[in-house]
């Protein structure tokens, strides 16, 4: 018994209606149903306004029949009626050709729709449809008919087109994706029911090539182009800890709750992004993390992010940051440092920007190629990029350097006894190694040892630097302060004026090779001395650390060095300097060459040391032969500021610089050491390179009221209550004056009272309203007599008036308005003559009118 069922709507056209009648007559015959089981089957996805005869054709055919009750000529013409019926079609006027039939199960577009709808979901799609060419007698097509699928798309097989297509986002409008790969190709690649592997092509069984896939040949097979939303599919294979993972890759997996990724970890990169550090410590090249380390090893896989892989660019790629927005195009590399051969280790502490000890291989599979050629005969693919095999190469930052004109592995340095001897003849510093080693002894090591290692027994080349110095392995066994060994007396084997000793950054790099470089430290070689050892060899070394003087510093007067020869600084020698500064400082010039400053920084006119100019002259600061007598006699700027000094060394008065810098001269000052500091407040301590003389005026100048001292400025300088000026404050002392008049002018040093306050006041009769006359009715400064000659005598005294030869009286001479005799007489005391004249309406005579 067989039971048929007709799972679609007929009915809805009269063609179906045809079909209905044709079938119930036909309802007995075996065959018949046999067929239209087949035929109606297909018929399920026909329009809804077919539904009508639903349910009197589902009457007619849910019946069961006996195979043995039909047979014979009904069954034939049953047969026939029914293939007549096949070629109507039920599609109305639709014609009735397979490809037409077929296509009427589908809604228009379905050829451009279906792979988003096989990729959702690939049981609907089974139902009637095989993967494989295994089953093809029903006549549906399958996944592989001729014309379907790759062979729809040209050259599919190009990873060029397909691999593309396999890199797209998961997207239910376009298929893409490598999930999409797997419904063929089985979800481990190895072929599935399409039963070709992917490693038929691509050599192992990925739907990519094979390792390394971020660099292989450019952006068109590079992962980095592949939509982050394939994650989960590559982590079938590259799941964490598994074999199929490069080391360093992450063994942790993903975040509970979470899919797979690209950026969390799963596999590859964390949350930054980037498989390496991000930030301030990926471009410090005191940091480990230096990215200039990591490109050493291997730049083509800096490009495969950073620029474009198979050309010589470093613009940026999948990643935005490009290498050549530092390392310039235009003027530099555009991928490397400009100077790349043996850049000073001062611009990049920590890190040897050079080529030399880059472990990426100089081959045709290495880096270098990219922009370099590496064979004798080749051209570089970077038309301004030198060659290994340049004789030399010149770039923005510096004149022409040496290359390998021999070729890589030939020695960059002369070779023979003149780079060995500094005795031998034609030895100078420019062909001595000393001079260069001690310029980067590291660069030394990457021939001539072994790099990140304290061993310079040979590497590259068989050229031991231990061979030599026997004791120290790299550098003389007297590497403090040994003397001269080249002729021209111009080398000097210590270690003080090495680039690296005075670079604070380089010194862990290239000191710290061997020896321990912070405070308690242990020395990696053992007998080697440390920067904060004591002594060594009988040699005092740095017990206060590395870049310490070897002197107190300040270095103030009575002080000595550390050495123990008693040297001081303000007695300092030329002899003393050539056998103990020289290391540490320049005589003349700005300083910087060293690591301490020049002489001339704070000498600011000449060195201490020249002839004529040494300690006690003050003319290596001061301008004037004079100086020590007369001050700075011209001059606006400092430290030769001429001020008011020319005015009172000129006085009758004996004054010093005592007078006023009484305690701030060389040597004075204890401790504070004013003059010593009031020299960093010059031209070496103030960005305007002013500064202004410590002023202690000499308490011998003390008024008789008022706290003695000064308002100091760059601009003016004044005093207070000194009495040569009467107790009152002063004009300021570089551009201040007294105007010369008679109704200020003495004003400015006496008062007139009738009791005295200090000790130069005008007193006796000159407060009495009837003499509140100007100075000059009564006093003359022109007269040639001692008194007014030596009115600035005894500024040092507190007596105004010193007999014979500064009686106030000789300053008298009355002016053209009194009349009478115009005398005055002096008395046995001073003070106390009378005058002999006739003024506000009176007459006076010597007897009668005493001055006080």
């Amino acid at each position: 018994m067989v039971q048929f069922f007709l799972k679609g709507p007929l009915c809805s056209t009269v063609a179906d209606r045809d079909i209905l009648i044709a079938l119930s007559a036909f309802q007995h015959n075996p065959m018949t149903l046999a067929l239209l089981r087949v035929t109606t089957h297909h018929f399920s996805t026909v329009s809804a306004s077919r539904s009508s005869c639903l349910l009197s054709l589902g009457v007619f055919m849910n019946r069961t029949w006996s195979w043995k009750r039909t047979a014979g000529l009904s069954g034939i013409l049953s047969l026939l009626l029914v293939s007549a019926l096949l070629l109507v079609g039920c599609g109305g006027s639709k014609g009735g050709d397979a490809t037409q039939y077929y296509g009427n199960y589908h809604p228009g577009g379905w050829m451009a729709a279906h792979p988003a709808q096989a990729v959702a979901g690939m049981s609907q799609c089974t139902k009637c449809h095989e993967l494989s060419v295994i089953k093809v007698g029903s006549g549906i097509p399958t996944c592989m008919t001729t014309g379907c699928h790759h062979q729809s798309t040209p050259n599919f097989a190009d990873p060029a087109v397909h691999g593309l297509r396999a890199k797209l986002a998961l997207n239910a409008t376009t298929g893409g994706g490598l999930n999409a790969c797997q419904i063929c190709h089985g979800t481990d690649f190895s072929g599935g029911a399409s039963a070709n592997a992917c490693a038929t092509c691509h050599g192992v069984s990925a739907p990519h090539p094979a390792a390394p896939w971020r660099t292989s040949g450019g952006t068109a097979w590079s992962h980095t182009s592949t939509d982050t939303s394939n994650a989960a599919v590559c982590a079938t294979c590259h799941f964490p800890g598994s074999a199929n993972n490069p080391a360093g890759h992450p063994a942790a997996p993903a975040p509970a709750g979470t899919q797979p990724g690209c950026y969390n970890a799963t596999m590859c990169h964390g949350e930054v992004g980037a498989p390496h550090a991000l930030g301030a410590i990926w471009k410090d090249p005191t940091s480990p993390a230096y990215h200039g380390i990591e490109a050493k090893k291997d730049l083509k896989y800096c490009q495969s992010c950073h620029g474009t892989p198979g050309t010589t660019k470093f613009d940026g790629g999948s990643a935005t940051t490009a290498c050549s927005s530092c390392h310039s195009k235009t003027t530099g590399a555009g991928a490397h440092p400009t100077t790349w051969y043996k850049a000073s280790v001062g611009s990049f502490p920590g890190y040897v920007p050079s080529h030399r000890n880059a472990t990426d291989p100089l081959n045709a599979s290495g880096s270098c190629v990219i922009c370099h050629a590496v064979t004798k005969t080749g051209t570089s693919a970077l038309t301004a990029a030198p060659s290994c095999y340049s004789a030399s190469f010149g770039n923005s930052e510096h004149a022409a350097t040496s290359c390998h004109a021999n070729g890589p592995g030939t020695a960059p340095h002369p070779i023979g006894a003149t780079w060995t001897d500094p005795k031998s003849v034609g030895a100078t510093d420019a062909t001595f190694h000393g001079v260069v080693a001690k310029a980067d002894i590291l660069y030394c090591q990457t021939c001539h040892g072994v790099p990140g290692t304290n061993k310079f027994d040979g590497g590259t080349t068989t050229t031991t630097c231990s061979s030599c110095h026997l004791q120290a392995k790299a550098h003389p066994d007297s590497w403090y302060k040994a003397p001269s060994s080249i002729a021209s007396g111009t080398y000097t084997a210590s270690h003080r004026n090495a680039a690296a000793a005075v670079n604070t950054a380089q010194r862990a790099a290239v000191c710290g090779l061997c020896h321990g470089v912070t405070a308690g430290a242990t020395s990696p070689v053992v007998g080697a001395p440390g920067c904060f050892t004591g002594s060594f060899n009988a040699n005092s070394c740095h017990s206060n650390g590395p870049g310490a003087a070897a002197h107190p510093a300040p270095f103030l007067s009575g002080m000595t060095t550390t050495s123990g020869t008693g040297n001081t600084h303000q007695t300092a020698t030329l002899a003393m300097f050539n056998g103990e500064c020289i290391n540490c400082h320049d005589e003349t010039g700005p300083g910087g060459t060293k690591s301490g400053p020049s002489c001339t920084v704070c000498h600011v006119l000449a060195s201490p040391l020249a002839a004529g100019k040494g300690p006690g002259t003050c003319l290596s600061c001061h301008g004037d032969a004079n100086f020590k007598t007369q001050g700075p006699a011209t001059g606006t700027t400092y430290p030769n500021v001429g001020g008011a000094h020319a005015k009172h060394m000129s006085l009758p008065t004996t004054l010093t610089c005592a007078t006023c810098h009484s305690g701030s001269q060389p040597g004075e000052g204890g401790a504070s050491q004013p003059h010593y500091t009031g020299a960093n407040r010059g031209p070496n301590g103030t960005a305007s390179g002013k500064g202004y003389g410590n002023v202690t005026i000499s308490t011998t100048f003390k008024a008789q009221t008022g706290t003695l001292g000064t308002n100091p400025s760059l601009s003016a300088f004044t005093c207070n209550a000194v009495s040569c000026h009467g107790g009152q404050t002063t004009p300021g002392w570089q551009t201040g004056k007294l105007t010369v008049n008679a109704t200020t002018y003495c004003l400015s040093c006496h008062k007139t009272a009738s009791t005295a306050t200090q000790y130069n006041d005008a007193t006796g009769r000159h407060s009495e309203s009837r003499h509140n006359q100007t100075c000059d009715y009564c006093h003359s400064m022109t007269q040639a007599k001692p008194g007014a000659q030596n009115h600035f005598k005894y500024l040092n005294t507190t007596a105004v008036r010193v007999s014979p030869d500064q009686l106030s009286s000789d300053t008298i001479l009355f002016g053209a308005t009194v009349t009478g005799a115009k005398t005055y007489t002096v008395n046995a005391t001073i003070g106390r003559g009378g005058c002999a004249l006739s003024c506000h309406g009176e007459s006076h005579t010597t007897s009668n009118n005493v001055w006080n």
